[in-house]
């Protein structure tokens, strides 16, 4: 079995971009270097309170906390269980207590829900994003330590809406993601360390698992600042970072960017890929869509147990019947796939283990 662990993609990024910009929130900044450091800190006081395989979980609205949470999971050998923050509160201690979490990082809005429930959690260990988490970073060393999984150990409990009862959780593989993460690369956008990605989904589901190919291939990451959607303060985003790519939007806030009369105020010429799926799209908002920003967008399907790759349309894929066609903004499409491709599997160790 080949040795692999998620983590090594933020690692390898902060090798070879460290005082590269990694997230964006507001007035906050963390190059991959500081990110780094912050990760293998958390992954420290983890492993001192957690054993291997442990369960992990993450409620909270879209943070930079959660990308840290994340890979410092990953780097101390545990399993992440991140939760849609706008589940009702019987939902969460149900996903709580069927994923058996051992620990659970959540935003201070939670205070009150998680007090209440507190006795019924299987949880031993709760942090608070706005309490005390920031003395726990201080209690750990950012030594560089990464555990040794392999590639069949589980990495995410990925909990899908649950249409025909319960929420269920899909066991998703460090080899599955990194294999997730090449398939994005390759087939639907090739991410580079000049891309600029901006959060608008939910970093818990489709939004964070298009995280992982940003940070292996060392782009940066605007995570919108309020959980609250608004057309404008996106395109202002865009605008003021020059953001080249929005990750994993559903259809229906495709359809309000296109018509939100905002979009005129702002200059979005730097945008090159718009990713959508998780819905059916129609064929008119489509158009409508390309028509409005052009030829940027790509299509993604894949259920939770094998997320967003199962199939897509690229944006060379995306033809309007009137004449209008993919035309690149940058480098050719297929060059920059296999400059992808090879840097993908040069982040890949390449030992085995028994």
């Amino acid at each position: 079995m080949t040795a692999m662990n998620l983590a090594y993609l933020l690692s390898k990024s902060a090798a070879a971009y460290p005082d590269h910009n990694a997230i964006i929130y507001g007035e906050k900044t963390l190059t991959f270097q500081q990110l780094n450091h912050r990760v293998n800190r958390l992954a420290d006081v983890l492993r001192n309170n957690f054993k291997p395989g442990d369960r992990v979980a993450i409620l909270s609205p879209n943070r930079p906390e959660i990308l840290e949470v994340m890979f410092a999971v990953w780097k101390a050998g545990l399993v992440v269980v991140p939760l849609n923050f706008r589940l009702h509160k019987n939902e969460v201690l149900f996903i709580l207590n069927h994923s058996k979490v051992s620990g659970l990082f959540y935003d201070g809005m939670y205070q009150e829900q998680i007090a209440g429930m507190k006795n019924n959690l299987s949880a031993h260990q709760l942090i608070s994003f706005d309490q005390n988490y920031e003395s726990l970073l201080c209690q750990g060393k950012k030594d560089e330590e990464t555990a040794t999984v392999n590639g069949d150990d589980l990495a995410w409990l990925f909990y899908t809406s649950g249409t025909t009862g319960r929420p269920k959780g899909a066991m998703l593989t460090h080899r599955n993601l990194l294999l997730m993460v090449l398939s994005l690369c390759t087939d639907l956008y090739p991410f580079s360390h000049r891309d600029i990605g901006l959060h608008v989904a939910p970093l818990s589901h489709g939004s964070g698992l298009y995280a992982l190919p940003l940070i292996a291939q060392g782009g940066t990451q605007v995570i919108l600042e309020s959980s609250n959607f608004k057309p404008e303060r996106v395109f202002e985003l865009i605008e003021k970072y020059q953001v080249s790519v929005l990750p994993f939007l559903a259809p229906t806030i495709v359809k309000r960017l296109t018509d939100s009369d905002a979009k005129k105020q702002y200059r979005l010429d730097c945008l090159r890929c718009v990713l959508y799926g998780g819905a059916p799209m129609y064929v008119e908002d489509l158009k409508a869509a390309m028509h409005s920003f052009g030829s940027i967008f790509a299509q993604v399907y894949g259920q939770g147990e094998c997320p967003m790759t199962i199939t897509g349309l690229n944006r060379e894929q995306h033809q309007l019947g009137d004449g209008a066609y993919y035309h690149p903004r940058e480098q050719p499409e297929q060059e920059l796939r296999l400059l992808s491709l090879i840097k993908m599997i040069n982040c890949l160790p390449g030992r085995s283990e028994k």
